[in-house]
């Protein structure tokens, strides 16, 4: 009598799946966000902020946590056994173990907790996506009821994800954004929000660079279903899901996302062509076919935006680094340390009698001499942002030609009624006003607050800033500093306060000024700040070892044994394989880590399974 029970209800224990790859990405609500680093002198001094995306996937996935620990209690009262595991699942469980660490001794305890602004990831996150992970896999594994088709349903699960998510994002591409209809914006309460008008297309998922990850998780299956499923009417459905996300991700225009699904689709290519002797010159056909509709379906996206997609890839998007500038600016109680070309240029003043004395030195501690007579001239200067000058003032000229370049000029800063007086210094067509501040001598940054500046450590060449985007200078000012996290991190959605937001000489020289990092724009380098360098090891042996193992199993089939269940082991690893090209460049977050875990747990547990029907298979071949 259990046993059928277990039968008919087992396709129920399904609903988390559902709940977290179907319901969460779609999900948009108002939410007043407290701002835990207003305080600091690089973000936005606002103590709370409007939140639509993230924080509402955040008290959801929470749900999702409950509702999984419900079903595995059922399967105890069932009396399933849920709890054997391979042993490698102690990676994970280490890496959890060490960001349960970096949450109570990090950064900011309460950070990790609550989840910062614009990221909403804290550790209740990561615990939720490890539990998603090993949900999924003891569901597969326990599935014995092939009356039921789990699988069908769980790639059919998929398959509606992409479909919804496509439509949503294909009105989008056509200029019909739903997210403005005043009767939608009414309903879920974001009618007082105003949403930054985008060239590219971000449905529901925040930003326009996890609409290219999320198509790129869940195309495998729909094509799998595309070729496997027995009617028309599904096959038909897991067609346009198909076509929709083909176009959501080029209506990205996210480089990451593309690049990863060509990947991918040359790697299925190839193992189609290995695996399947037989049906070679069927699958040249469906390749050039399948190649020949996703160059149509590029061009015609491309078209529609305006040849905007076209161009992100003819040309880079990012500005040329500044030609001239200060290399490194530091500021102390002593002095202000400027850079330049490796020459140093200390700055101190003190008033005497009423007025200020303005002190230079170089790297040798020797006085420099300076002369006025520059008038401020806004050509001459090139332009440069001369809000702070004083017109009325003349511009300082140091008489050492190593300084060439560099001009100062006394100036005062207003804070109400009270007067911060102090000096601009001009260099590389930019304006620099320090004075001394709350006992120290500080910098007045464009957002109008006083902040430190520091000189940070690079760990690749400035040459390699402008890499995808300048992603090259957040990876090296991320790297340089990872000694510090060999064991513990920063803590969970700590990283901004662990990336050198105010080195703003190194900002200037990229033309980054107003840029605030919250993210290294790297999934691994994440986890090696706000875990520890030894949770991102573990993640990647982890990995590395399903991809072995999947690798190997999907190696070893014969043409034969290319049922439902290993198409589907093998979309999980071509799934699992895009996902991590694409985090070479995205960061993990709410709206596509629970989708990644949950294929990640599937394609784990039909490893196991379709290795052990391997084995069954060449045992009753032996016996006979």
């Amino acid at each position: 009598m259990r046993k059928k029970t277990w039968d008919k209800t087992y396709i129920t224990y399904l609903i988390p799946i559902v709940m977290a790859v179907v319901i969460l990405p779609l999900l948009v609500a108002y939410r007043e966000v407290e701002n835990l680093l207003a305080g600091a002198g690089w973000e936005n001094p606002s103590p709370v902020m409007a939140d639509i995306f993230l924080c509402v996937k955040k008290e959801f996935i929470f749900v999702i946590i409950g509702v999984i620990l419900f079903c595995m209690l059922c399967f105890l009262l069932l009396g399933r056994k849920i709890f054997a595991m391979p042993k490698i699942f102690v990676l994970p469980a280490g890496y959890l173990f060490l960001a349960l660490l970096s949450t109570l001794f990090g950064e900011d305890s309460k950070t990790s907790w609550r989840g910062a602004l614009e990221m909403m990831q804290p550790i209740g996150a990561l615990i939720a996506y490890l539990l998603l992970f090993y949900y999924v896999y003891i569901v597969i594994n326990g599935e014995k009821n092939r009356k039921t088709d789990m699988l069908s349903f769980l790639n059919r699960i998929f398959t509606v994800a992409g479909l919804l998510l496509s439509v949503c994002g294909v009105l989008q591409i056509f200029g019909c954004d739903y997210l403005h209809w005043d009767w939608l914006r009414q309903l879920l309460g974001i009618a007082n929000v105003s949403l930054v008008e985008s060239e590219r297309i971000v449905i529901t998922l925040y930003h326009s660079n996890y609409v290219g990850t999320m198509m790129v998780l869940l195309i495998p299956f729909s094509y799998v279903g595309f070729h496997r499923e027995k009617t028309y009417v599904w096959r038909g459905i897991c067609l346009v899901s198909l076509t929709g996300m083909m176009m959501c991700l080029y209506g990205s225009q996210s480089r990451a996302g593309i690049v990863a699904l060509a990947i991918i689709a040359v790697l299925a290519f190839f193992f189609a062509i290995f695996q399947r002797k037989q049906n070679r010159k069927r699958i040249i056909i469906e390749a050039v076919v399948a190649f020949t509709a996703s160059v149509l379906l590029f061009l015609f996206v491309d078209y529609v935006q305006g040849h905007k997609l076209s161009a992100r890839f003819m040309h880079e998007d990012t500005k040329k680094m500044a030609s001239s500038g200060f290399s490194s600016i530091e500021t102390s109680a002593q002095d202000v340390v400027l850079k330049k070309k490796g020459v140093l240029l200390r700055a101190d003043w003190r008033k005497e009698k009423g007025n200020l004395k303005l002190t230079l030195k170089d790297g040798d501690g020797k006085e420099l001499t300076y002369t006025a007579g520059l008038p401020v001239n806004i050509a001459k200067l090139k332009k440069t942002s001369l809000a702070r000058a004083r017109k009325d003032a003349p511009v300082y000229r140091i008489g050492d030609n190593r300084y060439q370049g560099i001009y100062v000029q006394a100036n005062s800063y207003f804070e109400g009624e009270k007067r911060y007086d102090g000096y601009t210094f001009f260099c590389g067509n930019r304006a620099w006003f320090f004075a001394r501040h709350k006992g120290k001598y500080q910098f007045l940054n464009r957002m109008g607050r006083w902040d430190d500046c520091i000189a940070s450590q690079n760990a690749l060449p400035k040459a390699f800033y402008p890499f995808a985007s300048y992603r090259g200078y957040a990876w090296s000012k991320t790297i340089a500093k990872l000694p510090q996290t060999l064991f513990i991190g920063v803590g969970p959605d700590n990283f901004e306060r662990f990336f050198p937001n105010n080195d703003y000489a190194s900002k200037a020289l990229c033309k980054l000024d107003s840029v605030i990092y919250n993210r290294p724009h790297n999934w691994f380098l994440q986890m090696a700040a706000e875990t520890g360098v030894s949770s991102a090891v573990l993640i990647l042996c982890f990995l590395l070892l399903y991809f072995v193992k999947a690798f190997r199993a999907a190696m070893s089939l014969r043409e034969k044994e290319m049922d439902k269940e290993h198409m589907l082991s093998f979309a999980c690893l071509i799934s699992v394989t895009g996902y991590v090209i694409t985090s070479l460049f995205c960061d993990s977050m709410i709206v596509t880590a629970p989708v990644f875990w949950v294929i990640l747990g599937g394609g784990f547990a039909l490893v196991e399974r379709t290795r052990t029907g391997k084995k069954k298979i060449e045992k009753m071949s032996k016996k006979m």
